[in-house]
Formats: structure tokens, C-alpha cells, sequence
């Protein structure tokens, strides 16, 4: 039902950016550029080179938003992380501001592949600063090294926005903007983004693995209760928050326990279905 909402959501929005505009164009002149485009009509030429890759470019960019954040934080197991957390945007914004200094007249693509190719160095040094004489990564580890990586580079990117006076052009670059999206431009990036799209829907089953990724059963919080010794909310795989969970709760019970977020063996528990008397039974400290 969601998923359903949000394609008739967005399909309403795109056919709104193709029939409205800043410039009116009547409905029929619209109509008849998507099924029989005449390149001298101007209102046809304005739909086909301005609203038409405009509007699928904002969808591609927002599903590669979408399923970006979707696997870093099934990767890390946090609910915030994004690209900016693990240093992906301060290793592209530094690339580009080495390209805008060092090399001015670069055309659009080669900026785009420079920006690629920061970004992917900065995950590989994040990667390997994790990664370095450790087997498993630990999730809470990867966000302290993006976080470090992340700062260092974009203090190196803005000594060299400093240096060579680029601030303004490096700005227009990294605040984005669909005001320069053009057929060209869009024929040149979608085919990236519909690949990284299907290479994320082979990880999707991985990512969501029960005993090796985030899951997807289901979310636990641990909150803090002015009633009882902690809160609880569940939240179920469709986004709904759930009242109760007995597992849910043994589980956070033990959480709570085993690293030393209480000391007592017996306490109480908010949830939305009511206060839970816990009673937890501890040999040898576990």
C-alpha cells in the first residue's frame, strides 16, 4: 500500500512539473510534444530540453538518495547514517575543488568522474582505516572513521576553495540545484544511476540478512522512561510502531544488562502496552 502511494505520488508530481511551469504552456501543446514533438514548435522544444529531463532527472536523483541511505544505514546499522556520515560527499566536494583549482576548462564530465572518483577513495580510506588488522567491521567504528575522514577532507577542501578563491563556484557545485539538467547532461549520468539502482537491488536481500545484516523484522529503542528503568519502542517492518513484543523485550532486557546499562536484575519497562516487570536471572555477571 505504501509503495502504491508513493509511485501515484510521484507520478503526480512529475506529470505537475511537465504541465506547470514558470513559462504557461496549454495542455494540449504539452500533450502533443510527448506523443509528436515538433522541433521548431517552441513550447515543444521548452517540454522535451527543460521540463521533461528536469523532472526525470529529480526522480533519479531522489531514488539514488533513497537507496543510498537505505544501504549505508543497513551497512552501519544506523538509522541516520548517510553519505555525509561515512565521508562520501567531503571526499567528492574535495575532488572537485582540486579540479575547479588545478583545472578550470575540465568539462562537466570529467568533474563528475573526478567527484566519483573522491568519493571513492574516501569510502576505500574509510573502509581501510576500519578494516585495518580486523576482521568484522564493527558498524559503530565505520561511523567514527567516516566522521574523521569526512572532517579532514572538507577542511582540505575549503583551504583550497580559501586559497584559490573558488568558494562561489564551489558552492554552486555542491548545493545542486535541476535548473541545469539538460537532455545531454541526464543521457550522460542516468545510465550510472539505473545500474547503481539494479547493483543495490542484489544487495538489498544481503543488507537486510537476518544474521549477517541490519534485518528486517523489525526496530527496538532503548529510551529513556520517567516511569520505569527504560522505554521501549518497536517499530514493525511497515513502519507501524507495535504496542508489544515479547521477544523485543527479552532482548533489550539482556541489551541492557550484559553492557552495563543497569545493574539491577529486577526492573520495570515502559512500552505502549503498559509497564513490564522484568525479571532477569544472572550467572557469572551474564
Amino acid at each position: 500500500m505504501f509503495l502504491l502511494a508513493g509511485i501515484a505520488a510521484v507520478a503526480l508530481a512529475a506529470g505537475l512539473s511537465l504541465f506547470v511551469g514558470s513559462t504557461p504552456i496549454a495542455p494540449d501543446q504539452v500533450i502533443g510534444a510527448l506523443v509528436a514533438p515538433d522541433m521548431a514548435n517552441q513550447e515543444h522544444v521548452a517540454v522535451l530540453e527543460l521540463r521533461g529531463p528536469r523532472t526525470l532527472g529529480c526522480i533519479l536523483v531522489g531514488a539514488a538518495f533513497a537507496v543510498a541511505g537505505a544501504i549505508m544505514q543497513g551497512v552501519t546499522r544506523n538509522p541516520l547514517a548517510d553519505s555525509g556520515l561515512l565521508g562520501i560527499n567531503a571526499g567528492a566536494a574535495f575532488a572537485l575543488a582540486l579540479c575547479l583549482a588545478l583545472l578550470p576548462g575540465m568539462s562537466f564530465a570529467g568533474v563528475v568522474a573526478c567527484s566519483f572518483a573522491g568519493a571513492a577513495l574516501a569510502l576505500t580510506a574509510v573502509f581501510g582505516a576500519v578494516s585495518f588488522r580486523r576482521r568484522n567491521m564493527d558498524p559503530a567504528l565505520l561511523v567514527l572513521a567516516g566522521c574523521a575522514v569526512g572532517l579532514f577532507l572538507t577542511a582540505l577542501a575549503q583551504g583550497v576553495a580559501i586559497f584559490f578563491n573558488i568558494g562561489y563556484a564551489l558552492t554552486f557545485w555542491t548545493a545542486g540545484g535541476v535548473a541545469g539538467i539538460r537532455a545531454d547532461t541526464l543521457a550522460m549520468t542516468a545510465p550510472f544511476i539505473v545500474g547503481a539502482l539494479a547493483a543495490a537491488c542484489a544487495l538489498a536481500r544481503r543488507v537486510s540478512d537476518q544474521h549477517f545484516g541490519i534485518g528486517s523484522d523489525g526496530l527496538v529503542l532503548i529510551c529513556p522512561s520517567d516511569r520505569g528503568e527504560f522505554r521501549m519502542r518497536m517499530f514493525n517492518p511497515d513502519g507501524s510502531e507495535g504496542e508489544m513484543c515479547g521477544n523485543a523485550l527479552r532482548s533489550l532486557s539482556k541489551y541492557v544488562y550484559d553492557h552495563g546499562l543497569t545493574q539491577r536484575t529486577e526492573f520495570e519497562i515502559e512500552t505502549l502496552g503498559g509497564m513490564q516487570h522484568v525479571w532477569l536471572q544472572a550467572e557469572d555477571g551474564k
